[in-house]
């Protein structure tokens, strides 16, 4: 599987903060990939850049990025409208993000 590798530093801060050994990425991956086969009502991209960043956000949690994996395509699902038109330079994104 090919994922981008991370300068130094931030594979350093990857295996402090976010639990991340680089000897199971490719397990974990795997393991992933086995659980979507079994989840017929996600539509999720399987490329694995795309799935690392959900085990990364999930502190390699198997369990956690199962439930952000499916909350997010379930939201997706849900609320269209928030995933479109996300151009910050759209006149209405930008009174948003201005005041935030």
């Amino acid at each position: 599987m090919s994922i981008r590798p991370l300068p130094s530093k931030l594979q350093e801060k990857a295996e402090k903060e976010l639990n991340e050994d680089t000897n199971r990425i490719n397990e974990d991956l795997e393991h992933i990939e086995e659980w979507l086969k079994k989840q017929p009502h996600l539509n999720v991209r399987k490329d694995p850049q795309f799935l690392i960043s959900f085990l990364r956000c999930s502190k390699f949690s198997l369990q956690r990025t199962k439930e952000k994996l499916d909350f997010f395509y379930t939201m997706k699902t849900l609320t269209p409208e928030f995933f479109m038109n996300k151009d910050p330079f759209n006149k209405e994104i930008k009174e948003i993000l201005d005041n935030a």
